[in-house]
């Protein structure tokens, strides 16, 4: 049995980052392909997402259909062999997916999401000696009604 809900959803999120108009493409996974499957870099994986719900003997926001708030870690790795390069590239692509997410690109396609925002994003750097990588990990909240 697979997903019907969060797989869908980590897939529409891939296909949104795949879909921004960066100087150099990001290749999008809606699911995490480990390090040593990324074959070139900018990539973007969506991690595994956590559910949050309204406690029980509270009400739903509207009848007929279920609040999930459903949050994805979506992790941007680009190479560190240019520094300079590597930030452009981190903070355009970082913008470009706020300003996506911002305008409503998951709800479009979906109308079952109400609301979607990037609400925290923090740098970081993996060493490899193989390849170093900037990263930059997006924190994604979706609010989607589900019936």
């Amino acid at each position: 049995m697979s997903s019907t809900i969060f797989q869908p959803l980590a897939d529409l999120v891939a296909s949104t980052i795949e879909g921004l108009a960066c100087d150099e493409p990001v290749i999008a996974y809606g699911t995490d392909p480990g390090l040593a499957g990324v074959d070139r870099l900018p990539v973007a994986i969506c991690g595994l997402p956590s559910l949050e719900r309204i406690d029980v003997d509270q009400p739903e926001s509207q009848l007929g259909s279920y609040d999930w708030t459903i949050q994805f870690d979506v992790t941007f790795l680009f190479d560190l062999g240019d520094t300079q390069t590597a930030q452009s590239q981190a903070l355009d692509t970082l913008e470009r997916f706020v300003l996506a997410i911002d305008g409503a690109a998951l709800s479009a396609s979906n109308p079952s999401i109400v609301d979607a925002k990037v609400t925290r994003s923090e740098p970081g750097e993996i060493v490899d000696s193989a390849r170093p990588m900037l990263s930059y990990t997006c924190t994604l909240r979706v609010l989607k009604f589900q019936t």
